[in-house]
Formats: structure tokens, C-alpha cells, sequence
């Protein structure tokens, strides 16, 4: 599929959520496996003491998958507390764990994707949809 395939695919899976949140509109074919893991990451990230796991959310969507160590890392976190957040994140069903070359590798489940984006939307500001359709939309002028 096309990148401007996919997008559309994304902001009709970020609409549907929104509907779903906002007017309390049931998640219908094609979006409605989305549920189990938006109400779960949710739950998980709408705290007011998950700043951390809101930017480990954000820093997952720009860095694509990654180590715990560059996790920490790139959010400055000590590396036991990172670990407890990517457990609590892995659980939700929204964060995969992957066998690297010599590490354990974390990433954004590709169907948990429009869930992901649409809560780091709602919930730090970061509009990653807009930024990636912008990016698009000049690279093809």
C-alpha cells in the first residue's frame, strides 16, 4: 500500500476514536478491534502521573523501535523505573517486544498505531498524523 493509503487508513482510525471519546460513538468494522487496546492504554496513559509514559509513547512514534537503554536514554530515565512504564505499556497491548541482534527491542504495534497517535495527540499535544501528512504532502510538491 501507498503511504497516502496508509495515512487515510490512520485519520479514519483517529476519527473513529475521537467519535468513540468524544460522543461516545461505538468504534464500528473496520476500527472497532481498536477498543480493548485504546480503553487499556488509556487507562495507562490518562493518569496525571504518566507524563513518563506519555513521552515514551511520543519518543517510540519518532524513534521507531527501540532498546530500553536508548529509551531511557532519549528520556533521560533511570532504566529500572523505564522498565516498570515499558511493562506497564507492553501490557496494554499497544507495545510489542521483539528479539534485536543482542537486546530486547520495543516498538508500536502496527495495528495499535491509530490508538498510539491519537493518545499522544490528546494527551502531550503532539500531533504526529498532521506532522507525517505535512511531511508527505511537501515532499510530493
Amino acid at each position: 500500500r501507498s503511504m497516502k493509503e496508509i495515512l487515510r487508513g490512520w485519520e479514519g482510525a483517529v476519527q473513529a476514536l475521537e467519535d468513540f471519546e468524544r460522543l461516545g460513538i461505538e468504534l464500528e468494522p473496520p476500527y472497532s478491534g481498536l477498543k480493548d487496546i485504546y480503553l487499556k492504554l488509556r487507562a495507562t496513559v490518562s493518569r496525571l502521573s504518566a507524563r513518563d509514559e506519555q513521552r515514551t509513547l511520543a519518543v517510540l512514534l519518532a524513534s521507531g523501535p527501540s532498546t530500553l537503554k536508548e529509551i531511557s536514554f532519549d528520556l533521560g530515565l533511570n532504566y529500572s523505573l523505564n522498565r516498570r512504564i515499558m511493562t506497564a505499556l507492553v501490557t496494554t497491548g499497544a507495545i510489542e517486544v521483539r528479539e534485536g541482534d543482542h537486546e530486547i527491542v520495543y516498538c508500536v504495534k502496527e495495528t495499535a498505531l491509530p490508538v498510539v497517535l491519537f493518545l499522544t495527540r490528546e494527551t502531550i499535544g503532539l500531533d504526529f498524523l498532521t506532522m507525517i501528512t505535512s511531511l508527505l504532502e511537501e515532499h510530493n510538491e
